[in-house]
């Protein structure tokens, strides 16, 4: 059973089914899991050329955050 980070490629277990490989697994429940999950982007599959490709200059929705303050500011 690989890892994934994509809660969208995991799979779902009974907690039966969760719990009969390793002594350390934690059955987290489904309905939880989903209650938090957050979109997330890997900056290592992203480049700054597509980006604006996708969205032009002209229109104000990036977004950045201060390395050293971890603020965002648009």
């Amino acid at each position: 059973m690989p890892y994934v980070t994509d809660l969208a490629k995991a799979q779902v277990f009974t907690r039966e089914g969760a719990c009969d490989h390793r002594d350390t697994d934690i059955p987290w429940p489904k309905a939880y899991v989903d209650a938090r999950a957050r979109i997330g982007v890997d900056c290592q599959c992203v480049t700054l050329s597509e980006a604006l490709d996708l969205n032009p200059p002209t229109q104000p929705s990036f977004t950045s955050r201060s390395r050293s303050a971890g603020t965002a500011t648009t």
